[in-house]
């Protein structure tokens, strides 16, 4: 995931291609928060994406760890 200085998605890793796919459009923002009461509480950001190709998907961040993954198949 590459994001802007705001920590915005601009470009996703395309596994199809083995290159990049830029974001044309943020449809989508919204966070996380859930079993707060564990050691290890669950924090996302997630983000509804249209790709530059068309494609719509949602990614999101664990705010624990700072790492992105893909919401939809």
């Amino acid at each position: 995931m590459r994001t802007n200085a705001r920590g915005l998605p601009r470009a996703i890793a395309d596994t199809r291609t083995g290159g990049s796919a830029a974001v044309r459009a943020l449809l989508d923002a919204w966070e996380l928060d859930d079993e707060w009461w564990r050691e290890d509480p669950i924090r996302r950001r997630y983000f509804r994406l249209l790709l530059a190709d068309g494609r719509v998907l949602t990614v999101f961040c664990d705010l624990a760890s700072g790492s992105w993954f893909r919401q939809d198949g």
